[in-house]
């Protein structure tokens, strides 16, 4: 997945950084809907013929310059903790404040842009490489901090900056299915979780003045009620559409929708042009059906592996060795694959309301599964019961996009791994923070 550009390349990715950089200027001088591509052309010099060869659509330039421009304001923010006390007094107020503004809005915009974003930049490499220097400059004013850090009694002990920074795109993929997929969840449940994952690096000093701070919200979550749990929506076809259906998916896994062709679908299923139009509104019909597809072939391996991990647990141990083991399996190419349809599917959930009905009941049927099996374990004790089981299930639904951030910038799996491992940790009862 990662990039080692040779100099021709370079000079592409200097092209796309040129564009970015324009875009950014104009939306701090404009609305972003008002962005044209020939503003972007006369700012940067970058031909309209360069600019769709490398973001495809307006939108995908839009996009790559919004999570481009959250990278950087999230750098300014890491940098205002160069002038805090290195020490529980000192930081506890900054991470309360983070705590709690982590559900606004323009951070929700934000979290879109850096996935819609992905998503345009998957066959795309020069875009794929600007966005991945974006996010490493993020990554390296953490690991700064971090170091500076390290003697003061803030962390638990040494955490990787690049583990950390994409690790919380766990939470940030988990929060962008509130209000796109299925509905929000109350701010007390997502920051009793923030909280949580929080205390998986920081040490338990800080943690207690974050809750003492009354800028954080932390409420009684109740348990999670048990019901039957239901079954994953599935296709309803026939055996002839199947068959263009999955000619369809396999020309998307391997090559990418822009070069998705309706003629070479039928040719490989055996149909003609008539019986396809007689089965299909179009191609943006079949498109769709074909990431629906994906997000039910994943959703039910995942929902089955999530189960047996929280059905299957008697012990802690046994619960965190599932984790540990989930952890690192994720990163598979399988896996990987799997997490990009993902990625499809919750960007395109922003543009077609048919669609995006049709998505929510798969998700929101996945989700209601994962959460009754995590209240299972907390009622044998084994999550902790100050948690939403609502809010960690859509947590562990945002851990494959993470990995699949940290395939793109190159980390480090064993990192990754070990921060995951810890993290997941937190959910347990024998969190000690």
């Amino acid at each position: 997945m990662g990039l080692r550009p040779d100099p021709v390349q370079m000079r592409a990715v200097a092209t796309v950084r040129s564009a970015i950089d324009a875009a950014i200027e104009l939306l701090d001088e404009q609305d972003g809907d008002r962005l044209r591509l020939a503003e972007v052309t006369a700012r940067s010099g970058v031909s309209n013929g360069s600019l769709i060869h490398h973001f495809g659509t307006r939108d995908g330039l839009v996009a790559a310059a919004l999570a481009t421009r959250f990278d950087r304001e999230a750098t300014d923010r890491v940098r205002q903790f160069d002038g805090l006390a290195v020490s529980p007094d000192g930081i506890a107020p900054a991470l309360a404040q983070l705590v709690a503004g982590a559900g606004q809005e323009e951070r929700a915009a934000a979290r879109r842009a850096r996935f819609r974003a992905l998503s345009f930049a998957r066959d795309r490499p020069e875009l794929r490489i600007a966005l991945a220097e974006s996010f490493r400059t993020l990554e390296r004013e953490i690991g700064l901090e971090l170091f500076r850090v390290q003697g003061g009694e803030i962390l638990v002990d040494g955490v990787s900056s690049t583990a950390l920074a994409i690790f919380a795109e766990t939470y940030a993929a988990g929060r962008l299915l509130d209000g796109t997929l299925v509905e929000p969840l109350p701010e007390t449940e997502w920051d009793g979780l923030f909280l949580a994952v929080l205390g998986a690096i920081v040490a338990p000093s800080v943690i207690g003045r974050i809750r003492a701070s009354g800028r954080v919200t932390l409420a009684e979550v109740p348990l999670h009620p048990r019901f039957v749990r239901p079954a994953i929506p599935t296709l309803q076809i026939s055996d002839d559409e199947r068959s263009v259906l999955d000619h369809a998916v396999a020309h998307l896994r391997t090559a990418g929708e822009s070069t998705l062709l309706v003629r070479d679908v039928c040719v490989a299923a055996g149909v003609t042009r008539g019986w396809f139009s007689r089965h299909f509104a179009g191609r943006e019909e079949l498109v769709d059906l074909a990431r629906l597809d994906a997000l039910i072939t994943f959703s039910q391996g995942e929902v089955a592996l999530l189960e047996h991990a929280f059905d299957g647990a008697s012990t802690v141990d046994e619960l965190q060795a599932a984790f540990a083991s989930l952890a690192v399996e994720s990163d598979g190419p399988a896996r990987l694959g799997a997490a990009w349809q993902r990625l499809d599917v919750l960007v395109a959930a922003s543009g077609r309301a048919r669609f995006t009905e049709d998505a929510g009941g798969i998700v929101r049927a996945a989700l209601a599964r994962v959460a009754d099996a995590i209240a299972g374990a907390q009622q044998r004790g084994l999550v902790r019961q100050d948690l939403s089981a609502r809010a960690i299930a859509r947590f562990l639904w945002g851990y494959p996009l993470a990995v699949l951030l940290g395939a793109v910038v190159d980390a480090r799996r064993e990192e990754l791994h070990a921060l995951a491992g810890r993290t997941f940790a937190m959910l347990t009862t024998d969190a000690t923070r």
